[in-house]
């Protein structure tokens, strides 16, 4: 009987347990580095279906939703926009958060669309010392 309290309990010290991080977000914020206009801006969140519309983002302009904070899951987001007069796109983007982040403080959703016109995804957190 030791013998088999002792292998469970080897087996229990070995078991891993994932750990999640409970990061939330407060704003959407697209910035338009480009020259173009951007048309038809909207963000998805695949997992709860709700959509963030920004309309046009003209040049060298930001669109800003601030929406109360809101837990960031595991789902994709998209967004959805045509830069000057070509068709609208859709990309999807994947959340990664820099393991340094705190989750104690909101982040902002950032999704930038660089000169080239290319869009990239990122999060910022202010300081806490703001």
């Amino acid at each position: 009987m030791k013998k088999l309290a002792l292998v469970l309990l080897g087996l229990a010290c070995t078991t891993t347990v994932a750990y999640a991080q409970n990061y939330s977000f407060n704003r959407v914020m697209v910035v338009n580095n480009s020259d173009q206009l951007l048309r038809d801006v909207s963000v998805r969140d695949v997992r709860t279906g709700r959509v963030i519309d920004c309309d046009d983002v003209g040049p060298l302009r930001v669109c800003r939703q601030n929406l109360g904070s809101r837990r960031l899951g595991d789902g994709n987001f998209e967004i959805t926009l045509a830069q000057g007069d070509a068709a609208p796109r859709t990309e999807s983007f994947t959340p990664s958060v820099p393991a340094y982040y705190s989750t104690g403080r909101a982040l902002q959703m950032i999704f930038d669309i660089s000169e080239k016109g290319e869009l990239s995804f990122y999060f910022k957190q202010e300081s806490a010392f703001r």
